[in-house]
Parts: C-alpha cells; structure tokens; sequence
C-alpha cells in the first residue's frame, strides 16, 4: 500500500507528470498486480487522468446512492479520456436474498 500523504495543491499536474509514470512501471515490476484508488470520476479530474495510465478501470458504485445518469456520465467521461472500463462494482447492495432467486 502505497497512501498518497498530505493533498498536494495541484493533484492533476503530479498524477499526469514522468514521475508519475516512473513510479507506476516501478511497481508494476514489484508486483503482477496494481491497483490504483481514485476520487470519484466526476468529483475531480484524477481518475480520467489515472486511467490513461493503467491496463484497465473497475468503475465502483454505490447502490444505494448513486443515480444511473451519473454513471452514465461517468462512463462518458472516463471513455472519452481513452479509459479501458473493464466493468463495475455494484456496493450495498441491500440484502434481500429472495428477490435474486
């Protein structure tokens, strides 16, 4: 784990920078699998720009909360930034087993 530490002022310009890039291909040759945690998509720009720089994106959406027009939106926006969306993960998602079979 790797915690990204006190909010830099300009998040974008780090996350979009060489070194960013340098860091990324140091851990991919430390482990066969990495993974990145962002903001929300529409919050800020961080995961468009974190998913140009990796081999796919889970989207993870809060059932409970989140509107379908904002993954949608979603969707559009890490699409047009060149993203590879892999699929989704549907969180609390309420209990109610009867209602799967």
């Amino acid at each position: 784990m790797l915690p990204s530490g006190v909010l830099p002022d300009n998040p974008a310009e780090l996350l979009n920078s060489p070194r960013m890039g340098q860091v990324l291909a140091t851990l991919e040759e430390m482990a066969d699998v990495v993974i990145l945690d962002s903001p929300p998509a529409l919050d800020v720009a961080d995961a468009a720009i974190l998913s140009t720089q990796v081999d796919g994106v889970v989207l993870v959406i809060d059932a409970e909360e989140t509107q379908r027009d904002v993954v949608r939106q979603a969707m559009l926006s890490l699409q047009q930034a060149g993203a590879s969306v892999l699929g989704g993960v549907l969180n609390r998602v309420p209990n109610m087993a009867s209602v799967y079979y």
